[in-house]
């Protein structure tokens, strides 16, 4: 039987338990106690393998909306771009069971906990920076400018305004030409195709 990780700290004696918490460092003996995976009985964890549902059907005080929280946290905690959808009887108990946060672009010289990041997203989760990389077909708003963001061919692109055209003989020409611009710069931001 292969045994998941922690499962050995759940079967332990409470003198080994106490041995391995002199062990850990300060700041890692702090973090041990919020982590749910230690603290969570069989029925709380998700099932082993390839699952498209987890179904949990529990009398109240079982721990159920905990265990869907914190399957959520590890997934985003993965991958901090996966889709997770959130069905509940109102908004606000939605809310009032998951931690909103931001996800920001990171710029091309970053400092501080974003070091190390460049070009990446940085998504606020549970009170840590999680980091990914952009994939292909995502879209961003930029605050400042209010203009959209499309991810592909690895670099982000926004659409540059047109050069209006100017009067004179060429209207024709430069006409046209802004025209031609235009089709670009849509389909730089991924509004019609290529």
């Amino acid at each position: 039987m292969q045994v998941e990780t922690g499962d050995w700290l759940k079967q332990a004696m409470p003198q080994r338990i106490t041995a391995f918490s002199r062990r850990l460092k300060p700041e890692e003996r702090d973090e041990f106690p919020g982590h749910f995976d230690f603290q969570a009985h069989e029925g709380q964890l998700p099932p082993g393998g390839d699952w498209r549902v987890w179904l949990v059907m529990a009398g109240r005080g079982f721990g159920k909306t905990r265990a869907g929280a914190e399957w959520v946290r590890a997934v985003t905690e993965a991958d901090g771009q996966a889709r997770v959808a959130l069905v509940a009887a109102s908004l606000a108990e939605a809310r009032a069971v998951m931690v909103e946060g931001e996800c920001w672009l990171i710029g091309e010289a970053p400092s501080d906990a974003w070091a190390d990041h460049a070009g990446q997203l940085a998504c606020w989760s549970s009170g840590d920076w999680l980091f990914a990389p952009p994939r292909s077909g995502m879209r961003l708003l930029n605050l400042s400018t209010g203009q959209l963001g499309l991810y592909r061919g690895g670099a982000w692109s926004f659409a540059a305004a047109p050069t209006a055209p100017s009067g004179g003989t060429t209207v024709d020409a430069e006409a046209r030409a802004a025209i031609a611009e235009l089709i670009a710069a849509l389909a730089d931001s991924g509004i019609i195709p290529d």
